[in-house]
């Protein structure tokens, strides 16, 4: 007894139908999905890239900083020496003096710098609220509040289909939440300063 083939199905796919439909084959369809798709991959490489030149930069720069003072500090430290080493008389006791006086101004500019440095590497590495909604420090409730409007309706998820809106649109939201908040807000300008 012979076998008879089994019955053909009664619909085609729906990618058939609509290749047929609207002229591009099954083939053409998938090389135009596949370029999107490496584009916006690419897309994405090339933004983290950036970013991450961007931070290599400023580290380099930051130290750049720091061997240009530690340049200035030994040379410093080597006058003195030669100043000391002078013999004693009315104007190396008034140069000493000039000198202590400069060593301490120095001494509290350099400190002050490096305070600023460590606040701006700290503030970058905790994402930065203010940085965040695009705001100064000093930016009243009602700036705040506006930024937050402006950046919410930008990022929403629900507007934003992009990648990386809804971990946008959450870090925005918690910039708010913190900057609104004037005792919470106090408490973050603290944890900035230390």
């Amino acid at each position: 007894m012979e076998k008879s083939a089994p019955p053909a199905p009664t619909q085609t796919p729906f990618w058939f139908a609509f290749s047929t439909s609207s002229g591009f084959d099954t083939g053409s369809l998938l090389v135009i999905c596949a370029i999107i798709i490496c584009s916006v991959v690419a897309f994405a490489i090339i933004r983290r890239r950036k970013k991450r030149i961007q931070e290599i930069e400023q580290e380099e720069e930051d130290d750049r900083e720091q061997k240009e003072t530690e340049k200035w500090w030994h040379d410093y430290y080597e006058r003195k020496q030669k100043l000391e080493e002078r013999e004693e008389n009315e104007q190396a006791r008034r140069e000493r003096e000039e000198w202590k006086q400069a060593e301490r101004r120095e001494q509290e500019e350099y400190e002050q710098a490096r305070r600023e440095r460590e606040k701006t590497r700290k503030r970058r590495q905790k994402g930065a609220h203010y940085d965040i909604l695009g705001v100064p420090e000093d930016a009243s409730q009602k700036a705040i509040k506006d930024a937050y409007r402006k950046l919410s309706l930008k990022w929403h998820p629900d507007k934003n289909k992009s990648d990386d809106a809804n971990k946008r649109f959450n870090k925005i939201v918690e910039a708010y939440d913190v900057l609104s908040d004037k005792d919470k807000r106090k408490k973050y300008d603290a944890e900035l300063e230390q």
